[in-house]
């Protein structure tokens, strides 16, 4: 019985946590001309990841777009457009319109990642011990044929 209630809690704090759901407007340019589509965002969070899911209705489909917002940058362009910048070699974007301005900071803040890492440290540690490990050296070995 105690295992079962341990396997609860656990997977109770392991459980996503929806942000925010709603509908944007994504824009992308499409052979040099701006195209708009309405998008259903949906950003979940649990305690390991942050990331959005994104789809063109709201029925259940296999054609979402995942995107990790863990490391990801937000920036506001205009008055109601939202730009976000994946952290990855590729440097991907996607551009979307709210409806209207006063939906523009409600979704840059659930888009935005956390910042909340706390290092803990242990008290009966003194301050003055916590030093960054310094680099090892490595030497050539010689390999000789015999």
């Amino acid at each position: 019985m105690v295992l079962i209630m341990c396997k609860q809690a656990q997977e109770s704090s392991d459980v996503r946590t929806a942000l925010k759901k709603g509908t944007l407007t994504m824009v992308q340019s499409v052979n040099n001309q701006l195209v708009k589509f309405p998008m259903v965002v949906q950003v979940y969070k649990t305690r390991f990841e942050h990331y959005a899911v994104i789809h063109r209705d709201m029925k259940f489909t296999n054609t979402a777009v995942y995107m990790n917002l863990k490391k990801c940058q937000v920036r506001k362009r205009g008055t109601n457009e939202i730009t976000l910048i994946a952290d990855n070699i590729e440097g991907n974007s996607l551009t979307f319109l709210t409806r209207n301005i006063a939906e523009v900071e409600s979704w840059i803040g659930v888009f935005k990642p956390s910042s909340n890492v706390t290092i803990k440290r242990d008290k009966h540690l003194p301050k003055n011990n916590m030093h960054s490990m310094s680099l090892l050296k490595e030497e050539e070995e010689e390999c000789i044929d015999s």
